[in-house]
C-alpha cells in the first residue's frame, strides 16, 4: 500500500511544501515539472484535492486531454497513467520501450482499461514518463 502525502485538503500544495516532503527526490520533481513545461507549453498543471484519491493531484491536461497526475506518495514523486481499451493494441504495437511494455501488460485493470503508476526516483523513471506521456498526448 502506497503512503499518501498531501492528504489534507485544507493545505493547497506548494513549491516549499513539496520540497520539504521529497528532500534529496526534490530535483527529480524540479525536472519533472520544467520537462513538462518546456515540452508542452500549452499545457494545464493546477493542483486538485480529489476525493477519491484522498490527497491532491496535480493533473497534466493538454489539448483537452488528461495525459497523466502527478502526485506525492511513499516519499516520492508519482506519476500515474490511465489507458483505456481502445489504446491497448495501439500501445502493444508502439515504438514505446518492451520495460514499458511489460508494465502496461501486467498493470490493473477494469472494464474501462489499464492503470499504473511510476514513481520517479532516478533518471531512468523521468525518461520512461516522458515516453508515456509522449505516446499518450499523440493517440488519439
Amino acid at each position: 500500500m502506497d503512503s499518501l502525502f498531501l492528504t489534507d485538503k485544507s493545505v493547497t500544495p506548494t513549491e516549499e511544501i513539496i520540497a520539504d516532503l521529497l528532500g534529496k527526490k526534490y530535483v527529480f520533481w524540479q525536472k519533472l515539472i520544467s520537462g513538462i513545461k518546456e515540452l508542452y507549453p500549452e499545457s494545464e498543471l493546477i493542483w486538485q484535492n480529489y476525493r477519491d484519491a484522498k490527497c491532491w493531484l496535480l493533473p497534466l491536461h493538454y489539448k483537452k486531454k488528461n495525459l497523466c497526475w502527478i502526485s506525492i506518495a511513499n516519499d516520492a514523486p508519482r506519476v500515474s497513467f490511465w489507458f483505456g481499451k481502445k489504446v491497448e493494441p495501439v500501445f502493444e504495437k508502439s515504438a514505446i520501450s518492451e520495460s514499458l511494455k511489460e508494465r502496461f501488460s501486467v498493470a490493473e485493470t477494469n472494464k474501462m482499461g489499464r492503470g499504473f503508476s511510476i514513481f520517479l526516483e532516478n533518471v531512468k523513471d523521468l525518461e520512461d514518463i516522458f515516453e508515456l506521456i509522449d505516446f499518450k498526448s499523440k493517440i488519439k
